[in-house]
């Protein structure tokens, strides 16, 4: 009886190491204050076995036969006319008032009165041609056409039918996660899956980690340090892996922004001031300018787009100033030669926009964190201007 208890406490002990090591997944909370987790999984992948069995259905098929339709062809005829020419004629009467003297025994006397007369007046209408059109059919008769009709009839198809499943992979792992970076600001609720596969039909990697919820504060970065898979059987695997993730406050991106503070321009070029962070490829500049026609309103009459990489800035009290050459399809990203626009008012519409560095989105396990700050990286600007200068030297003709 003394050695009962140590033999049911080994069972124990037993089971429980066999209940760890059965586990296939596991939920992690980042809070900033583990930064390195180690897990073990048990995984088996099976598949499912099938044999192919024929079986009798009803099939279909489109049957062709040739029936026969009455139709002409149309065709349009016309037909004219001459209409010989006429005259017609008219009558009017015309009045105009004059005076008469009448004259009797006591004497003479002007007499005002209105005499009329009928005056006839003709046109001639020259001969003319009249022309009618109608629609006349002909090369009638039968056509053969092909029509198909749906048959039906027994056939024998093929189908796959399950028998049973085979174990295709017996899989173990060790996996570390470990968290760097900066972790200010957390909100302790970003949350990650790490899994092993295991199931049948499962097609996914052996081992993974997903992250299943984030609050978007920090870029979470992800990257596999090492993945290491040894035999350790038939059909039976272990698997050693380790994970990075990187923890960068969302707040750093914000503070790469580049921003436009003033915008002047001439004939040839537009001139911007920024600040912030320095001009570089990540930067993409795009503006329009529209004419005030006087009368009509504005017309756009410029459009262009530039890469920051395209651009040479000079250095300013606090930021940079750069200037753009209006290019007309002379060059690629405003450089060539292009005409200087009419020196009328212009209202210039500036859009600087920053992308996110790839070091920044490299690995990203929430592009979403990357999608909100992205209006935030964008600077506009605009300005109306009378456009001073004579022509400038990259201008090839006056707009």
């Amino acid at each position: 009886m003394k050695n009962f208890y140590p033999l049911i406490a080994l069972i124990l002990t037993t089971l429980a190491s066999t209940s760890a090591l059965a586990e296939t997944e596991r939920n992690i909370t980042l809070t900033g204050k583990q930064l390195i987790h180690e897990m073990s999984f048990v995984g088996q992948k099976s598949r499912t076995l099938y044999r192919s069995e024929d079986y009798i259905d009803t099939c279909d098929r489109q049957v062709p036969a040739t029936v026969y339709k009455y139709e002409c062809d149309t065709r349009t005829v016309n037909q004219c006319e001459t209409v010989p020419g006429s005259e017609s004629c008219s009558s009017h009467p015309s009045c105009r008032d004059v005076t008469r003297q009448v004259c009797n025994s006591h004497g003479c006397t002007d007499v005002p009165t209105r005499e009329c007369t009928n005056e006839e007046s003709c046109h001639t209408t020259p001969p003319h041609e009249y022309c009618t059109s109608h629609q006349e059919q002909y090369n009638c008769g039968d056509r053969p056409y092909t029509e198909y009709h749906t048959e039906y009839y027994d056939c024998t198809k093929t189908r796959q039918v399950p028998i049973g499943t085979e174990i295709t992979e017996d899989l173990t792992a060790d996996v570390i996660v470990q968290f760097t970076g900066n972790f200010t600001g957390l909100s302790g609720k970003d949350t990650f899956n790490v899994s092993i596969a295991n199931g049948l039909d499962v097609y996914r990697d052996d081992v993974a980690i997903a992250l299943t919820h984030s609050e978007d504060t920090h870029f979470l970065k992800l990257k596999t340090l090492s993945k290491e898979k040894t035999s350790t059987g038939t059909k039976k695997s272990h698997l050693r892996v380790t994970y990075q993730v990187e923890v960068v406050p969302v707040s750093e991106a914000l503070g790469m922004k580049t921003t436009i503070t003033a915008l002047d321009a001439d004939r040839g070029h537009l001139f911007l001031d920024l600040a912030g962070a320095p001009l570089d490829a990540n930067v993409d500049i795009s503006f329009t300018s529209e004419k005030d026609k006087f009368l009509g309103g504005l017309e756009t009459d410029h459009a262009q787009e530039v890469n920051g990489a395209k651009l040479k800035p000079t250095p300013l009290s606090g930021g940079q100033r750069i200037s753009i050459p209006f290019n007309y399809g002379g060059g690629p990203d405003g450089q060539g030669r292009g005409p200087c626009l009419n020196r009328r008012p212009h209202v210039f519409k500036v859009k600087l926009t920053r992308k996110i560095s790839t070091v920044l989105t490299e690995g990203l396990m929430n592009p979403k964190a990357a999608e909100k700050i992205g209006a935030s990286l964008v600077s506009t600007f605009e300005k109306r201007l009378k456009l001073s200068g004579g022509k400038s030297p990259q201008c090839d003709s006056v707009r």
